[in-house]
Order: C-alpha cells, then structure tokens, then sequence
C-alpha cells in the first residue's frame, strides 16, 4: 500500500562512474578506456552492457561508500553507454544520481558534474572534488 504522507522524490544527475576494462564481464568491455583509434572499438563499445564481474561490483560498492561518508550522500547508479558522451558510445559508464524531492529546482549543469575513475588496480580517482561541495551546498540552500 502507498504512503500518501511519503515525500515524492526525483532523482538528478550528479556525475558519472567509470570503470576500467577489468571491472567488466564481458567481451565487449575489453575495449573500455582504450583510445577509440578505430571503427572497431567503437563497433565493440555499442555492445557494452553494465555487467560487471565480482572485482567491479566490489568497486562500484567502494565509490558509493566514499559518497556516504565523506559527503554523506546516497547515490544511485544507472548504466549508459553514452554517460560521458552523448554522441557516441566512446566512453560508456554509470551515471551518478541522488534523490531531491520532486519539487526540487535544483540541477547540475554537465559542466559541473563530478567524474569519478576507477582504474584496473583498483585506484579510485575523484576528479573535481569540489563539484561535490558545490552539489551539497546548493542541497544546503534548496533545504533549509
């Protein structure tokens, strides 16, 4: 039964979560974060799926974990081959949310969202951190 009470929320994009080629399951993965020099691997890239093996699942479950007690924020992924470009499959990835209510007015423009790498050895790398604090300061003033 619905809670009629219960605050309706949304969900708004706040970066993307990239993966390296030994993270993923499948075949078609192993053309992830090498240059797109040819047809193929753009070819290879259209038949990414979201499959990870046990050492991406791991991964992921770390980055979600550092946004929860570091930023305290609970994030949400959702595959896309076209996280980083919307162009073309060249850098497949999970696009980062979190739940506003579905009222909110607040956005993140992409210029703003934070983009977080995970490399083979497991290296997590946060680049623009900031954004991060700019995403939660705003939640700051939208809430109060």
């Amino acid at each position: 039964m619905k809670n009629n009470n219960a605050k309706k929320m949304s969900r708004i994009r706040i970066g993307g979560l990239y993966l390296s080629s030994d993270h993923f399951a499948d075949e078609a993965n192993k053309t992830i974060g090498k240059p797109a020099l040819s047809d193929q691997v753009i070819v290879n890239r259209r038949n990414v799926t979201p499959k990870l093996n046990p050492y991406g699942e791991e991964m992921r479950d770390n980055v979600r974990k550092i946004f929860s007690e570091q930023y305290d924020l609970e994030v949400e992924f959702s595959w896309s081959k076209h996280c980083g470009c919307t162009t073309c499959p060249c850098s497949p990835g999970f696009k980062i949310f979190i739940r506003v209510p579905a009222n909110s007015m607040l956005r993140v423009r992409e210029e703003n969202r934070v983009n977080v790498w995970v490399d083979n050895d497991g290296k997590i790398t946060i680049r623009d951190e900031d954004k991060i604090a700019s995403v939660i300061q705003l939640m700051k003033l939208c809430y109060r």
